[in-house]
Parts: C-alpha cells; structure tokens; sequence
C-alpha cells in the first residue's frame, strides 16, 4: 500500500476505437488495492465523433 493523501486522482486515455479497452477496469482495480481513489476514462474520438484536431480542446477540458 502506497503513503498518499487519500485524495482523488484522475487518469484516462484518449484515442480512437479504444471503447473495448481493458485499461480503465485493471488500473481502477489496482488503485483500490492500493488505497487510492482513482477513476479511469476512456476519452474515444470516434465516439465524440471528432478527430484529432479537437485534441486540444479535449485536453483543456480535464
């Protein structure tokens, strides 16, 4: 187990078709194990139907 605050953290991927991504469930799991407060989104170009020059935005955004 990890010495941090238990505040919450945030993390993500971005990209496109990556809704069948095992990522959020394996990292959201790992931060239980390990105390922390963590959520995982997947930010999915496709399904916001934008392509990579919205990136920027998207960034601003979180």
């Amino acid at each position: 187990m990890l010495d941090t605050p238990n505040k919450a953290i945030q993390v993500g991927l971005i990209g496109s078709g990556i809704q069948l991504s095992r990522s959020p469930a394996l990292h959201e799991a790992e931060g239980r194990a390990n105390g922390l407060a963590l959520t995982y989104e997947l930010i999915d170009l496709d399904v916001r139907g934008v392509g990579l020059a919205a990136l920027p935005a998207l960034l601003r955004e979180v």
